[in-house]
């Protein structure tokens, strides 16, 4: 059978699939390409969080271990998109920390972490996979590990001061901020303040992502 410009259905069925892969191919390309772009901003902005912490180490209380959420509060930077799903990098969970004069960075966005990495080449970055930290100990699946840590909070009397558990580096800064207080130790906490320190053991899984077209 022909169709009115002369071509037999078996012309039009293997047209039509040659057409289907086509597509199929240029959109691989686009959403790789998309995809590969995501993770560079991610790096980038890492780098980029690095670079504006350490520029700014004499602004800090503790400059060798600093926090996000610091650099905010002194408005020295703005907070970090997620290149890689919504919303916003966690301020308390992102650091850059000094060791030896060499800076290492952790990024938290969503469910993916840089981690303690210092950072060289923006196309050689490690990135994990992780859940969210919980008192319940997860049972890790394939490629995921399990770490633990202990978090802290303080007590006004009977009252937890805030609603999530802190590392120990940061909770004395959150504290002698919002108790105008200077304080760069945990047990200073206790020292020059009526509040109690209070601790938990917390897990959580990660895994590092295979990046695809990296």
């Amino acid at each position: 059978m022909k169709n009115n410009k002369g071509f037999g259905t078996k012309e039009v069925a293997f047209l039509t699939v040659g057409l289907l892969f086509i597509l199929a191919g240029l959109l691989y390309t686009l959403l790789g390409g998309n995809n590969k772009q995501k993770f560079k901003t991610f790096n980038e902005n890492a780098l980029t969080f690095q670079k504006t912490m350490v520029g700014n180490q004499a602004s800090f209380l503790n400059p060798d271990y600093v926090y996000l959420q610091e650099g905010i509060d002194q408005e020295l930077i703005k907070n970090i998109k997620n290149a890689l799903g919504p919303g916003n990098c966690d301020p308390m969970q992102s650091k850059v920390v000094t060791r030896d004069g060499r800076a290492y960075t952790t990024l938290k966005c969503g469910k993916y972490l840089i981690d303690d990495y210092e950072i060289k080449d923006v196309d050689k970055i490690d990135i994990y996979v992780v859940s969210e930290w919980s008192e319940e100990k997860p049972t890790a699946k394939d490629g995921e590990e399990i770490e633990e840590r202990i978090l802290y909070n303080c007590m006004d009397g009977s009252k937890v001061v805030y609603d999530e558990y802190y590392e120990e580096k940061l909770l004395p800064y959150l504290v002698g901020r919002d108790y105008n207080e200077t304080l760069r130790r945990l047990e200073a906490i206790e020292s020059k303040t009526d509040l109690n320190i209070v601790k938990k053991k917390y897990y959580r899984t990660k895994k590092k992502l295979e990046i695809k077209n990296k």
